[in-house]
């Protein structure tokens, strides 16, 4: 139990994001400058809308990281995996491309291959707001978090049940074998 609290805090210390916020699209047709324009309601943790046709849009805060260098990265990780399309809008990236992940994408194709999805950013000194639109057939339970490259990779390492737990807020680790 002590084992499974530690590793709990050990993963809410090192997600960057500081607040997170949400617009609403019934018509799922939203540009990014609209949903920016868009009175965004505030939630913590995991979003839970239930099942809706809107897309919905989280603007998620990242804290800076002082120490970042040029070259490092965080992973953007959300979850569950039957969210069907995300879409990343990271000031940060000029490339100009669209940056897609969610079940609709092939596994060769995602930039994270994880059990859940992801994306790759720049770390920044600098704090930042960053958007995705999420859009799914399925529940619209949302989970995000941004990471340090090297805490995700020790965080995935833990027993996946230790991970369900985690983020279910259980308390024990019924169920592994």
């Amino acid at each position: 139990m002590l084992l499974l609290l530690l590793v709990a805090s050990f993963v809410q210390a090192n997600d960057r994001v500081i607040a997170r916020a949400y617009v609403d699209d019934p018509s799922g047709q939203m540009s990014l400058a609209e949903a920016q324009r868009a009175t965004a309601k505030p939630f913590t943790g995991v979003l839970s809308r239930g099942f809706t046709a809107s897309a919905t849009w989280l603007k998620l805060s990242i804290a800076g990281e002082p120490g970042a260098r040029k070259g490092d990265t965080w992973i953007v990780r959300i979850r569950p995996t039957y969210l069907d399309d995300l879409e990343l809008h990271d000031p940060k990236d000029t490339s100009g491309r669209i940056r897609k992940a969610g079940d609709h994408v092939e596994w060769r194709d995602a930039e994270v291959k994880s059990l859940g999805h992801g994306f790759v950013i720049p770390a920044s000194a600098e704090p930042r707001e960053i958007w995705i639109r999420v859009s799914t057939t399925s529940s619209s339970f949302i989970h995000v978090q941004v990471w340090w490259t090297v805490s995700l990779v020790s965080a995935t390492k833990m027993p996946c049940c230790w991970q369900f737990n985690m983020s279910a807020s259980a308390t024990s680790k019924s169920g592994c074998h």
